[in-house]
């Protein structure tokens, strides 16, 4: 056994070598299938609810929140 492979085995036992870092998880990850209501219109409701310039108040009186 040679000095060189005995290093190598220390090296090795005890991670001294730099690891290569992973890639950033945003542009390694594979965009997964949209779930949910909004997956589920058509491209015509989407693009109505999308459009939307109506009232954005939902619900009675009483859920309003009140301007302090």
């Amino acid at each position: 056994m040679t000095l060189a492979n005995a290093y190598d085995g220390f090296k090795r036992m005890f991670h001294l070598e730099a690891k290569q870092p992973p890639a950033p998880e945003p542009l390694t990850r594979k965009p997964l299938p949209m779930v949910g209501l909004f997956s589920k219109l058509t491209s015509e409701q989407k693009a109505f609810v999308l459009n939307y310039k109506g009232s954005e108040n939902i619900g009675g009186s009483e859920f309003k929140l009140k301007a302090e």
